[in-house]
């Protein structure tokens, strides 16, 4: 068991965890059956070119010890060992903000930010991506659903992913797939890397305003070009939306959730009128609830 430890494995049975893991989500669970159940063990961040690059966040004492996520009909579990002593933080699917995947060669991630009460949590996890396929039911599960989308806009997809480079209408078509809905709207700004150190290079970046969700598809310069970040959002959990202008760029900056969690888009200046046009739209939206 120890030689596999190091990848995501899905477990049948409750039974299968260790006792401290089954008796602490049997304490807030219940003895119902679960729809899935993960357990991950530590992730080596020494292995990952976009950890050492520093762009992630220093390990904090939970991405130290193995996590099980699993999900009970509209509810998500997420049981992190601190100090010793397994705690299950319960997540329901009506109070999802945000919901992230990093997919960077071996190195891959779960980001959530929930709302909790009169604040904002956000929980993570490193995983090795050998057991990625695995976790897709799962995966599928945390990609909010909202039912009957009816996207009027579905015909015009070839036309929409037309203008884009080969590898970004095959983004575009698998989001399409992921969410069911096609985009509304979109911007893409293509990669630039850096040619020489006095450069700044630029990521590429794919904004999809859908009819019921939002999602921002990122391909960062310290992974280009194996690797993309995605990162999503239901609409109706938008609060304000409004374009915030540099010398430089266009920032659509939203507001979610009752305690203002910020989801910052930024591209170049010249995408202004994209975001603008995406802002009012999620202000007409806001209007008519």
């Amino acid at each position: 068991m120890c030689a596999f430890d190091r990848f995501p494995r899905v477990v049948e049975r409750i039974q299968e965890l260790e006792p401290m893991e089954q008796h602490a989500l049997e304490k807030v669970c219940g003895d119902g059956a679960f729809d899935f159940i993960a357990r991950f063990p530590p992730f080596d961040l020494t292995l990952s070119e976009y950890v050492r690059a520093g762009r992630r966040r220093t390990r904090d004492e939970a991405s130290l010890s193995p996590q099980v996520w699993a999900q009970q009909g509209n509810r998500f579990f997420v049981l992190q060992q601190l100090s010793g002593e397994a705690r299950v933080q319960v997540i329901a699917r009506d109070d999802l903000l945000t919901f992230e995947i990093g997919e960077v060669l071996l190195h891959d991630w779960l980001e959530l930010a929930y709302a909790h009460a009169n604040e904002t949590r956000i929980v993570h996890i490193d995983f090795n991506a050998v057991g990625l396929d695995w976790l897709k039911p799962f995966i599928a599960s945390l990609r909010e659903r909202v039912q009957n989308t009816n996207s009027e806009t579905a015909s015009n997809l070839e036309s929409q992913i037309a203008p884009l480079p080969y590898k970004w209408q095959t983004i575009m078509q698998i989001q399409a797939k992921a969410f069911n809905e096609t985009a509304v709207s979109c911007a893409h700004e293509p990669s630039a890397p850096r040619r020489w150190f006095w450069q700044g290079g630029r990521e590429g970046k794919l904004v999809l305003l859908m009819p019921q969700h939002l999602v921002v598809v990122r391909e960062p310069l310290e992974i280009y070009p194996h690797g993309w970040i995605t990162k999503s959002c239901v609409r109706s959990h938008i609060r304000d939306a409004r374009l915030l202008l540099t010398e430089q760029s266009a920032i659509l900056e939203l507001t979610l959730g009752a305690r203002e969690l910020k989801f910052p888009i930024e591209l170049p200046r010249a995408h202004a009128d994209t975001l603008t046009q995406m802002a009012q739209e999620i202000e007409n939206q806001l209007e008519r609830i």
